[in-house]
């Protein structure tokens, strides 16, 4: 993980700052710059680190310096890396998980004799064709560079290239076909004449499944390829008899879909609908058929149009959602996602009793604009507040409620948000149990606007019928001598307008 370690001295501060972490980096000096200093660590593994930062000081300040611990937690990943030599080319393959077995999606720099491929990983297998070397020994190094939250991971290894008089000819030609169209894929095996070689076991190896076949009098074998949408590797292996040499071939099947969706962003209600293409197996496109969405948990059956089209309306809150599309002829089934962004944008507030926070609120019409000049409404405590948004479609409501939780919900154009609006005290107290006459105090604290303690504040009590006027120290508080008899008291406690009441019981 890269880390940058900040040290922050007086803006006018000048010279260097010297970093260091103990028992790793020899001392790095780092120039000062507008009361700033930093050093770029590239990369450090998981684990705790003490890290010292020297400032040596100039005309104006002395020298100081700090220690701090870091600690970094990254997933540990680890890197797999296969080669196969075939006759013709060679095929890598690379499977990337973190230590746990989670699927990791990202590049791999693949090195072999001084090249660089790059290998495209995604749910964790990354495969692909590269140009066989001369006959000899290799050896590649494989490279995940890792992010903020993953590791690093390294693969290395040999591997040899074998010089190879094959007297077999093994043929297996990619496919391309359409989803369930009745494609087999297959491979012919014949000696270097061209006559067949029957009664040979081929295996045919694809999505992570391996299938023995036959030759039959013209040395073919073939596979149904009965799999979902997208492209595979097959690798093709004939193991060899005692009068021909094994070989091993590698191709590629691709597999068109019979209904193709797309991720929709979309404002809340908009005009935006999600729409399918569907095809038969034969790729021809269904004409006026019913296919089959669902979304949300609900199903919703749609026909389509001459162009094999099938379009769904939105209408739901904001948030992420799958949708899957199925084609009813076919059966295949394709998911999407579609995110419906919300025209409401803000956020829960915290702020204390009368101070000058207000609740926010950025609202946008439903092209993605912001919306100007616009009339929102808030709910909040049962009462309904009408605002207008400024030039940035801002608007804003200011909060007077006492202390307290409470839900603010704003509403535009046919969508409501709930939000928390949390009004914290200025006058803080809390409830007396105690001994009779064991010296206990009631307390009341007095804060400003952002929470600091007030003092020299005027507080008032009144408990059993009686005033009392107190002070408030340099923390803030104002105490009030307990000596009643026992039982139970109310006591109210009054500063700026605001009163709350509070128990007292005496043992």
């Amino acid at each position: 993980q890269n880390v940058r370690i900040w040290a922050i001295v007086n803006d006018d501060a000048t010279g260097n700052v010297t970093f260091r972490i103990l028992g790793l980096y020899s001392p790095r000096n780092k120039t000062i710059s507008n009361g700033n200093a930093s050093w770029l660590i590239s990369p450090l593994t998981s684990g705790s680190y003490t890290i010292n930062a020297y400032y040596n000081g100039d005309n104006n300040y002395l020298s100081s310096n700090t220690t701090t611990v870091i600690s970094l937690n990254q997933t540990v990943s680890v890197l797999k890396v296969n080669v196969e030599v075939y006759e013709e080319d060679m095929v890598v393959t690379a499977i990337l998980k973190t230590q746990d077995g989670q699927l990791i999606t990202g590049n791999v720099t693949l090195e072999i004799n001084t090249k660089f491929y790059k290998i495209v990983v995604v749910d964790g297998i990354g495969v692909r064709s590269i140009e066989k070397p001369s006959v000899g020994k290799y050896t590649y190094s494989a490279t995940y560079k890792g992010t903020d939250k993953i590791s690093r991971a390294v693969d290395t290894g040999v591997f040899e290239v074998l010089p190879v008089d094959y007297n077999v000819i093994l043929n297996a030609p990619d496919v391309k076909m359409i989803y369930h169209d009745g494609t087999r894929f297959t491979a012919t095996l014949t000696d270097k004449k061209g006559n067949p070689i029957r009664d040979a076991t081929i295996e045919i190896t694809v999505n992570g499944r391996s299938y023995d076949k036959i030759t039959d009098e013209k040395g073919s074998v073939s596979l149904g390829l009965n799999l979902d949408s997208g492209i595979y590797s097959v690798v093709v292996k004939f193991k060899g008899l005692p009068n021909y040499t094994p070989i091993t071939k590698h191709a590629n099947v691709t597999i068109e879909p019979t209904v193709k969706g797309l991720d929709v962003v979309k404002m809340f209600r908009n005009s935006t609908q999600y729409y399918a293409i569907f095809t038969d197996s034969q790729g021809n496109f269904l004409k006026n058929k019913n296919v089959q969405f669902n979304i949300n948990g609900v199903f919703y059956t749609k026909t389509t149009n001459d162009k094999g089209i099938a379009m769904m309306g939105i209408n739901l809150n904001p948030g992420k959602y799958i949708i899957t599309a199925k084609n009813l002829v076919t059966g295949e089934q394709s998911s999407n996602i579609i995110t419906v962004k919300s025209l409401i944008v803000q956020k829960d507030l915290t702020k204390y009793y009368l101070n000058a926070s207000r609740f926010q609120t950025t609202i946008y019409n439903k092209d993605g604009s912001l919306a100007v000049n616009k009339e929102v409404t808030f709910n909040i405590n049962g009462v309904f507040y009408h605002r207008t948004t400024d030039s940035n479609g801002v608007a804003s409501l200011g909060i007077s409620l006492r202390p307290g939780e409470y839900i603010i919900t704003t509403m535009f154009d046919g969508l409501a948000i709930g939000n928390k609006v949390s009004v914290l005290p200025t006058l803080v107290t809390k409830n007396l149990n105690m001994k009779y006459l064991d010296g206990s105090s009631f307390t009341a604290q007095t804060l400003d606007g952002q929470g600091k303690p007030l003092a020299n504040q005027n507080v008032s009590f009144n408990v059993n019928g009686v005033f009392y006027y107190k002070v408030t120290d340099n923390n803030g508080m104002a105490k009030l001598n307990i000596r009643l008899m026992p039982g139970e008291y109310i006591i109210t406690s009054c500063w700026n307008n605001f009163q709350t009441g509070n128990t007292i019981r005496i043992f």
